[in-house]
């Protein structure tokens, strides 16, 4: 810290001017006292901001996409809602699962609700040769926010 503060300057009283080269120069000296922690620290921000904007639109896309996916091949099913109360579900032994019920969404990996999307269970048919992994993912999400509802 008192390279920093030597690097300062008392004001301009001191005659210097007040110049984009003498800021410049401020800028340099202050960038030196500091060193590499200030490097580090700028760029631990440059990746933080990324990571931060990197999980926004896109991910609102793909949950829509997601949603679309689920109201077309799963709802008959499992219901609009995913509380396995679809239309198809009334001729259906065993029924198909709630997953707005907590007790399913604690029951279950993700692993295992993409395992089941791609291979079928039961009277499910199995998606995994239909759909690809970034679908079957976007669907297991969107199963996830059907428990928070």
């Amino acid at each position: 810290m008192n390279r920093l503060a030597q690097a300062l300057p008392y004001g301009r009283a001191d005659g210097r001017d007040w110049s984009v080269r003498s800021f410049m120069t401020d800028l340099t000296t202050i960038d030196n006292a500091l060193g590499d922690d200030m490097r580090i620290i700028g760029s631990l921000v440059v990746v933080l901001c990324i990571l931060a904007v990197a999980g926004t639109p896109a991910s609102e896309a793909l949950q829509d996409d997601a949603a679309a996916e689920f109201a077309g091949k799963c709802a008959m099913c499992h219901g609009k809602a995913g509380a396995g109360d679809g239309a198809a579900s009334a001729a259906m032994n065993p029924k198909p699962p709630d997953f707005t019920a907590a007790e399913y969404q604690e029951s279950r990996s993700d692993e295992e609700i993409a395992e089941a999307i791609k291979t079928g269970k039961g009277m499910m048919p199995a998606y995994g040769e239909k759909l690809s992994a970034e679908a079957i993912d976007g669907l297991v999400a969107y199963i996830r926010t059907l428990g928070s509802e």
